[in-house]
């Protein structure tokens, strides 16, 4: 009998791999119709973006107040501040002298709403006598922390109020506020201080004068003392009344400080008269033209400043007009114009 024959039905390799390659197509083909169905980015499910968006965070109304500290270290500025901007936010410190060429800056974090500067010196001590202008400047968002622009924004587009400007790179904040050296002055004292005196009463060539204050200073404008020894300067402010009847060509090394040496085996009370520096300065008057000589007419008077090299070490002073008082001191005082303070 013939042998019968059994036919399998098996699917070949080929025919596998196309029907995987139908049925991905099928899946691929669903996800497309479904994704524009329900208005899904399809790419964005496929290949999800690394740059992933900053939380959302309300407007932040920026604060920022500036305090310049002279106490804390020897008169050596040191910039604080408060504002509501998060903490770790750079902020740049500058401080810019106004008549001289000085110019620190500091780099500050922000820590819990507060910052502070190192203390910004000079080469000479104390610091210079001047105006100073202290800028604050947050600097764009893209040099800022990571957890500062997630507060802030990418470009700092958040930020509002009246410290933020905006221009095509970003945002910044900026604030401004001024301080100012003074000279370091002392106070003299005394009984005089504050008198009118009247010289050669009922004359031709009667005047009065009033000493109005009298101080120390390591500095008064411009000025530099040449001679050794002298460390700073006296400065009077007078009144100067012409009582008499001929007008006064009133000169300032006419002025004379009387001054005690302290030098050993020296018995005179006062051994020294020191004119004054050969110019004036009117009160209220800043500026360096300085006049020589003032002319006061009958019944006129002048108010302004006597400056006189400081000897190092003088507690004791007598001021006289004319001619220095030296032995006489005493009697100066007791009948004439002539005024006594001390430190």
């Amino acid at each position: 009998m013939p042998q019968s024959t059994r036919k399998h039905n098996s699917m070949t390799t080929k025919q596998i791999i196309i029907l995987l390659v139908l049925s991905l197509l099928s899946v691929f083909l669903i996800v497309i119709t479904g994704s524009l169905y329900l208005g899904v980015n399809l790419p964005s499910l496929i290949f999800p973006s690394t740059n992933t968006p900053l939380p959302t965070h309300a407007p932040l109304n920026v604060n920022i107040n500036l305090l310049v500290d002279l106490a804390t270290d020897a008169g050596k500025p040191i910039v604080t501040g408060k504002t509501n901007l998060p903490s770790g936010t750079i902020i740049m410190i500058t401080v810019r002298g106004e008549n001289n060429l000085f110019v620190g800056q500091d780099r500050v974090y922000v820590t819990n709403g507060t910052f502070s500067s190192v203390p910004f010196s000079l080469p000479s001590s104390p610091f210079d006598i001047d105006e100073y202008t202290v800028e604050a400047l947050m600097p764009y968002a893209i040099v800022q922390p990571e957890s500062v622009r997630r507060i802030i924004g990418n470009t700092g587009e958040r930020l509002t109020g009246r410290y933020v400007t905006r221009d095509a790179t970003g945002t910044l904040v900026q604030t401004t506020t001024n301080f100012e050296i003074f000279p370091q002055l002392t106070e003299l004292v005394g009984s005089d201080i504050g008198r009118r005196k009247v010289d050669s009463p009922n004359t031709d060539f009667s005047y009065a004068i009033a000493l109005v204050r009298a101080y120390i200073t390591n500095k008064i404008y411009d000025l530099i003392s040449t001679r050794v020894g002298y460390d700073d300067f006296v400065v009077v402010e007078i009144v100067y009344e012409n009582l008499g009847i001929y007008s006064t060509d009133l000169k300032a090394e006419e002025f004379m400080l009387n001054i005690q040496d302290g030098i050993e085996g020296n018995t005179s009370p006062y051994s020294r008269g020191i004119d004054g520096i050969s110019f004036y300065m009117p009160v209220g008057v800043q500026n360096t033209d300085y006049l020589e000589t003032i002319i006061v007419d009958p019944g006129e008077s002048f108010h302004g400043l006597v400056v006189f090299e400081n000897p190092r070490n003088t507690r004791t002073y007598v001021l006289t007009l004319g001619i220095p008082c030296i032995r006489d001191c005493d009697v100066f005082i007791n009948s004439g114009s002539a005024f006594k303070f001390s430190k």
